[in-house]
């Protein structure tokens, strides 16, 4: 867990290169995913053409600036307040249920025994996605360091909330990527990461 801009994704990436069948989650992939179906729909509605609809997967600094506070809305304020405040905890378990099923059916086909996948999650915003991590066997690392994004959304609840949730392991992200790397491979890797990972 950290800040935008914290170096989340570049651990989780880091981790994931290291160890085999590891996949990168979030809890936001899924409201990603929503937000760029509700834009798609909207402009093929219109019969608009445009290229936000290309790039809104994207997650280039212009597209995270200009769809943040849509994220934000969708994912805290509609979904998870109004809804259900397990709503995107269940999108995931649903997604690692697949990559694990799907695992399964590979092994049994090629009667092969491989081990069962490894899960890092880059993103940790509130206390229950914390105590679901905690409850599944992972560890939370806490990423600071560098100097977070600033935006006019960065006081939104799921930029703030994760300040003060307790972490397993600190990782201060004030040095270089080498550096990171070796962190990982002296505190991460010896936990063994079938079912650990970064948030």
């Amino acid at each position: 867990m950290g800040g935008a801009g914290s170096g989340k994704d570049t651990m989780a990436e880091a981790i994931c290169s290291m160890v085999p069948d590891c996949h990168q989650l979030a809890f936001a992939d899924a409201v990603k995913s929503a937000c760029a179906d509700m834009i798609n729909e909207l402009l093929n509605k219109y019969d608009i053409s445009h290229p936000v609809q290309e790039s809104v997967l994207a997650e280039t600094p212009e597209t995270k600036k200009l769809l943040r506070p849509l994220w934000q809305w969708v994912g805290t304020d509609l979904m998870r307040d109004t809804i259900d405040r397990n709503f995107w905890i269940k999108q995931l378990e649903t997604r690692m249920n697949g990559i694990m099923d799907l695992n399964r059916k590979i092994d049994f086909l090629y009667f092969v025994n491989r081990t069962e996948p490894s899960f890092v999650i880059s993103d940790c915003r509130f206390a229950n996605e914390r105590e679901w991590a905690i409850k599944n066997g992972f560890k939370v690392v806490h990423i600071f360091g560098r100097k977070p994004l600033s935006s006019s959304n960065s006081e939104h609840r799921s930029e703030t909330e994760h300040i003060g949730l307790k972490s397993d392991l600190s990782y201060n992200n004030s040095g270089s990527i080498d550096q990171m790397v070796g962190w990982i491979v002296d505190n991460i890797l010896p936990l063994g990461v079938d079912q650990s990972g970064t948030q």
